[in-house]
């Protein structure tokens, strides 16, 4: 279940899933593609910039794409108060000196590999409250059940009721 995602001079994308044996089929149109996997817990070991000539249309062609399990990672959700998924909120991870930030999917739910070690986490969504927490990762292990909850935000609004003379 790893995607593999073509991407042509166009820039548009043309994404097939692996099978249970690593195996897939991509039917492109022909022409310069550069081609990236992804899954979860998983880095690429081929350079990203790799461009391939699939411009050939009776070759066929046989490509290898090699990843990598990353060591750590860690999973979670942005909640609303009621323990439901925010969908889409903004998610700021810092590990060690570097901060990358994403969007959590349509449940609020955000995945990212990580370096072992001091992880900030912080989710955000406009009308809400941000919130964060902090997790240390071991070495060669992984969190998936952090939950981050977000409380909407609440206006208060005060004034004066007058009959244009006096307050009443």
């Amino acid at each position: 279940n790893v995607t593999v995602t073509f991407i042509n001079a166009q820039n548009h994308g043309f994404n097939f899933s692996s099978d249970i044996f690593g195996k897939f089929t991509a039917k492109i149109p022909p022409g310069y593609y550069k081609v990236s996997a992804n899954k979860s817990g998983f880095i690429s070991k081929n350079s990203e910039d790799i461009i391939y000539d699939f411009s050939s249309k009776i070759n066929s062609y046989n490509l290898e794409i090699n990843l990598e399990e990353l060591p750590s990672f860690i999973r979670g959700q942005i909640l609303d108060e009621n323990g439901l998924g925010i969908p889409h909120p903004q998610v700021a991870i810092k590990n060690g000196e570097e901060i990358v930030k994403i969007v959590g999917d349509r449940a609020g739910i955000f995945s990212l590999p990580v370096k072992s070690g001091i992880v900030t986490i912080l989710g955000q969504k406009k009308g809400y409250i941000q919130n964060g927490t902090v997790r240390k990762i071991e070495k060669n292990s992984s969190i998936t059940n952090i939950e981050i909850p977000l409380s909407r935000k609440r206006y208060s609004i005060t004034g004066t009721v007058t009959d244009s003379i006096k307050a009443l």
